[in-house]
């Protein structure tokens, strides 16, 4: 039983820590790409309570004119993609501008065994307008300035760290909606990939539900992510550890 219940689990807990980016502006030609992270492409292996469940891979990369596209895919493996094939594919692209990641286009994909689910996200940052479709159905919301999409979070992140900003606060926008993120930085830790061991700050998200995300940024690799933990409710553990092979 325990078994089926991974997949979902996993989902949640990567998902989850895959919040968005940033900023409002009319389309126009990008002034710069200062601040902008280096491109990476890396693998992490999913484990829910000590148990291989997947993996999830993430790659960034951007022209010489700042647009950029980041992409996240999780997969189930072993016994797990056996009892329920799982697979999300999640998107964000725009450019950067005045040092931020503007968004244009975010999407997500979840295939889970005959199930599909498909959600786009366009932004027309003139008209202050978030234009969504799920499994082809509209649904439109107003978005304000410094809304983020849910992906390229991580990149707003990783530049704040990199800034020394203390403060880590990010309106995201979802379907119909926007919500307000807070992280809170803790203590300096060291996390180990293979045979390196990395010096990190991590920064935390909490629910008032109890659940919360956990991500080690490592400064040598531009405050990339090598360690995730999402706890459940009910306490269950799912963690993302970056494979050593990986090359950021």
């Amino acid at each position: 039983m325990h078994a089926f219940r991974y997949p979902e689990t996993g989902r949640r807990a990567l998902l989850a820590c895959a919040f968005a980016c940033l900023m409002f502006a009319a389309r126009a030609e990008p002034t710069g790409n200062a601040h902008q992270p280096a491109p990476f492409d890396v693998v992490y292996q999913v484990r829910t309570g000590g148990v291989p469940v997947g993996k999830m891979s993430r790659r960034y990369e951007a022209d010489v004119n700042g647009n950029y596209r980041f992409t996240s895919i999780i997969e189930a493996e072993g016994l797990v993609a056996m009892l329920k094939p799982t697979r999300i594919e999640e998107s964000s692209s725009g450019v950067w501008r005045d040092g931020q990641a503007l968004t244009e286009r975010y999407a997500y994909q979840k295939k889970s065994g005959k199930k599909l689910k498909e959600t786009v996200l366009t932004f027309d940052w003139v008209q202050g307008q978030a234009h969504a479709t799920i499994n082809g159905t509209p649904v439109d919301s107003a978005v304000s300035a410094g809304t983020l999409d849910k992906l390229n979070y991580q990149l707003a992140l990783m530049r704040d760290l990199a800034a020394g900003a203390k403060t880590l606060s990010y309106r995201v926008a979802d379907v119909g909606e926007s919500k307000d993120y807070v992280l809170e930085q803790r203590p300096a830790a060291q996390v180990k990939v293979g045979g390196h061991t990395y010096d990190t700050v991590p920064v935390a998200y909490s629910r008032s539900d109890g659940r919360r995300t956990v991500l080690w940024c490592a400064a040598a690799l531009g405050y990339l992510p090598v360690k995730i933990e999402y706890t459940e409710k009910d306490g269950a553990v799912t963690s993302a550890l970056m494979k050593p092979a990986s090359k950021p």
